[in-house]
């Protein structure tokens, strides 16, 4: 009894590779038709996906310019995965979205401040969702 509800529980912090971001053309239009907000570190690009089949999909970038070394641009992407995916489930909006999370800052991050900014940037989609259906 007590392993079927930790198999439902572990199901619901998973990030497959459906809910990668992987499509140029949805990339493309991401960031050509998508609404932007910054929540320091982090540039949040949203929209809603053409294909209402599949779940939300991110894509997670951290430019080179500011990390030269790729051991640290992919621990930045570690950590802010690994936040999304333990907090995906405040993400309740009536479409699937794309979301890309880009890293502008210069110094490395600590998991507590990306988990806090992935919350707050979550937190936000979800109000201009509600914002855009109550209009």
């Amino acid at each position: 009894m007590a392993n079927n509800l930790s198999n439902n529980t572990l199901h619901i912090h998973t990030l497959p590779k459906s809910e990668h971001l992987c499509s140029n053309k949805e990339m493309n239009d991401l960031f050509d038709n998508g609404t932007s907000f910054i929540k320091y570190p982090l540039r949040i690009v949203f929209a809603p996906s053409a294909n209402t089949q599949r779940p939300t999909q991110i894509l997670i970038s951290v430019p080179k310019k500011r990390f030269k070394h790729a051991v640290d641009r992919n621990r930045i992407k570690r950590l802010v995965r690994e936040a999304y995916r333990l907090n995906k489930q405040l993400l309740c909006t009536p479409t699937p979205l794309n979301i890309a999370f880009i890293y502008i800052d210069n110094k490395m991050p600590t998991f507590s401040s990306i988990q806090k900014v992935i919350v707050a940037a979550l937190n936000k989609i979800n109000q201009t969702y509600q914002t855009t259906s109550e209009q």
